[in-house]
């Protein structure tokens, strides 16, 4: 295999042994394992392996070191050894162990509901081998979580902890800000946005206009409508000018836009109207500087992916900041994307609560096999 990633054999074979472990225990207890179990044990083996490779890059993107754990059976069975999370991570000052989750979000709506056995055996690692904190990583849309299992409130869920996204938010250890576009917006869509967040510091009423970003794939540029701060309802040219930019630069602005458009429709195609979805940390759908980094893998480095950030940022153009800051730009483009999927299922005859049907429909059906 002629691949820039040495562990891909190493990758896959953990895989397949995983999958056949899961298998013999099912057979060990008396269970018969169909065709749809092979397949759900698959499709949850392979996002758990996706989340975790994902989890070390974004380590690595801020020069954490990480130990990745082999879970092997017989040393719990044959020595006692405990459980083992996924990671050994050196986080700062702090020797931690990590357990990765990767969850599909409208599964976890009001929190992430996890084992007890999971926290349970992490923590009990922790103590083991006198590390400084037992930790969970999470992921949802964009945003990746990290918190200390010991320091956060869990609730009691059946024989599971339910915790909550706003004390995830308050205990989070990563701190991941958010990119986002600056916005230009009619006053009446401004004051929409004001019910639910405030404007940033700093904020006057000038940017992108975010119904003229149209990327080109054809094209090696991409073309920005850029509007300076006035008061009319609608820009006239006098005070809006056509901005180009290339290279990554033009690669930023695109994955923003197409990330954030693709994970607000996949919020709404669940049912959830625009103001629902406000209550449902929404923030989590803004792309970091990290999440832009590995879908650019191998095209730029970290450093020259923050100088181009920085340089669409001092223009006008993308405002980089914590995600709650962002929130105020995020609703504005969540109220527009919202209207205008709405006028578009009108047009077919649909609303969102047809999609919705749907895809409980779809959902059943696939889990009949």
């Amino acid at each position: 295999m002629n691949s820039r990633y040495p562990s891909e054999y190493e990758d896959i074979f953990q895989l397949i042994l995983n999958l056949v472990e899961e298998v013999k225990r099912g057979n060990d207890a008396g269970k018969r394992i169909s065709v749809a179990d092979l397949e759900n044990y698959f499709h949850r083996m392979t996002a758990g392996s996706l989340g975790e490779y994902e989890f070390m890059r974004r380590m690595a993107f801020y020069g954490h070191p990480v130990i990745r754990i082999a879970a092997l059976p017989i040393l719990w069975n044959d020595y006692s050894q405990p459980v083992s999370p996924d990671f050994i991570v050196n986080f700062g000052d702090s020797k931690i162990c990590v357990e990765v989750k990767n969850y599909k979000w409208d599964n976890h709506l009001k929190g992430f509901v996890v084992p007890k056995r999971s926290i349970d055996n992490c923590i009990r690692f922790k103590s083991f081998f006198k590390y400084d904190r037992a930790c969970l990583a999470v992921k949802r849309f964009e945003r990746w979580y990290m918190f200390d299992l010991e320091r956060i409130e869990k609730k009691e869920y059946s024989s599971s902890y339910l915790i909550e996204y706003d004390e995830m938010s308050r205990a989070d250890m990563l701190g991941e800000p958010g990119v986002i576009f600056q916005l230009w917006t009619p006053p009446r869509q401004q004051k929409a946005a004001l019910r639910y967040a405030d404007c940033p510091p700093g904020f006057k009423n000038e940017g992108v206009i975010y119904s003229d970003i149209q990327p080109d794939e054809a094209q090696d540029y991409i073309r920005l409508r850029f509007c300076f701060g006035n008061g009319h309802e609608y820009p006239t040219e006098d005070n809006c000018e056509i901005r180009q930019y290339r290279s990554t630069q033009m690669d930023i602005v695109n994955i923003v836009y197409q990330t954030i458009k693709t994970n607000l429709k996949e919020v709404y195609s669940c049912g959830y109207d625009w103001q629902s979805a406000v209550k449902m940390n929404i923030d989590d759908v803004i792309p970091s500087t990290f999440s832009i980094h590995d879908r650019l893998r191998g095209e730029v480095t970290a450093d020259e992916l923050q100088g181009d950030i920085n340089t669409l940022a001092s223009s006008g153009i993308i405002f980089n900041a914590s995600r709650k800051r962002c929130l105020f730009y995020l609703y504005r483009i969540a109220s527009k994307l919202y209207n205008d999927l709405n006028e578009q299922l009108q047009r077919d005859g649909l609303t969102f609560k047809d999609i919705m049907a749907y895809m409980q429909a779809i959902r059943s059906f696939k889990n009949s096999f």
